[in-house]
């Protein structure tokens, strides 16, 4: 027969109604600021008047760790998101309140990654503007168009090519180069680097564009441009719920309107929705493997390598493209 008795510090309550309260209604660290709704009375052990259970302890309710990803965190500790700083107090998290750097991705050949985090797809075959601060009738600074090339393979696009317009020049991110073909203004900070597989191109202290010389664009701009914005990449001002704003300011429901309405050249074909069996689209739970080889001839080496990546996606969630370089 099992012992009524509780250990330590706790004690046993009775249920000898139906109006009395049980342990469904004990408080506990986590269940601390809800509020319970007994469905009816059970029997146990519960911890002593002005204490809470956590793990197997009652402590004070203000010694209650808070959480994050289900991992507690000790009064005083604090954690780092995105660019703030959160300090565990009275149970809650006390974060800065310091507007972070957007970042905007493509993976592939037609997935997007917003500013603000919406991914959706878009099977665009022409160029369209990436993003760019010149939205609103405003003269802005900065203008990324872009546009997928073909590599040899029939019915599939296996690069990006990446024009950037700023302070009056022109670079260009294409067929493995980058290169200035107009030169920018005077006094402007312009930087391109290389490294292994990327290149990186750095506009002043605000702007920066990563390319792996494939479909892959990392796109980071600074704070200053919150809701100044706008193009294939949102318009950076905190919620995803209104990122496919089109070319003339309308927010559209389906991803390839949105996208359509960003082509440069009105003569190139709008794209068309694709079917279920061949893409995922924003709303479509498909489980892909894409599988490309590009052959490709380094200039600047004069190394022929080949490249296999593999991208795998699940409902849209991406994974990292991981390189293998075949000698």
């Amino acid at each position: 027969r099992r012992s009524v008795s509780c250990p330590v510090p706790l004690h046993r309550v009775e249920c000898e109604s139906s109006k009395d309260v049980g342990i469904e209604c004990a408080k506990t660290c986590q269940n601390l600021d809800l509020e319970c709704v007994s469905q009816g009375c059970i029997s146990g052990c519960v911890c002593p008047a002005g204490t809470v259970r956590y793990r197997r302890d009652c402590i004070p309710p203000d010694q209650c760790p808070c959480f994050h990803n289900n991992h507690p965190y000790a009064p005083g500790q604090s954690i780092s998101i995105d660019c703030n700083t959160c300090v565990c107090e009275g149970r809650q998290w006390k974060c800065t309140e310091r507007v972070c750097d957007g970042v905007c991705r493509t993976v592939g050949e037609s997935n997007y990654i917003s500013y603000d985090g919406l991914k959706f797809s878009f099977p665009g075959r022409c160029q369209y503007v990436l993003a760019q601060d010149y939205c609103n009738g405003v003269e802005g600074t900065f203008r990324l168009l872009v546009e997928n090339t073909a590599c040899g393979v029939i019915g599939h696009r296996c690069s990006k090519s990446i024009s950037v317009f700023y302070m009056g020049g022109l670079i260009t991110m294409e067929k493995g180069e980058v290169r200035m073909r107009k030169p920018v203004m005077k006094e402007t900070e312009v930087e391109m680097v290389r490294s292994g597989l990327y290149y990186t191109v750095l506009l002043g202290k605000h702007i920066s564009i990563t390319w792996d010389m494939g479909t892959r664009i990392i796109l980071q701009i600074s704070s200053m441009y919150r809701n100044k914005v706008c193009g294939l990449c949102g318009n950076f001002d905190g919620s995803p719920n209104n990122d496919l704003v089109s070319s003339n300011n309308q927010v559209e429901v389906n991803p390839v309107d949105f996208g359509n309405s960003w082509k440069v050249r009105p003569s190139c074909a709008d794209a068309v929705q694709v079917t279920q069996s061949s893409h995922a689209t924003h709303s479509t739970k498909l489980h892909t493997t894409l599988n490309y080889t590009l052959h490709t001839t380094l200039h600047y080496t004069k190394l022929h390598t080949t490249l296999h990546y593999t991208l795998h996606y699940t409902s849209l969630h991406y994974t990292t493209l991981h390189y293998t370089t075949l000698h």
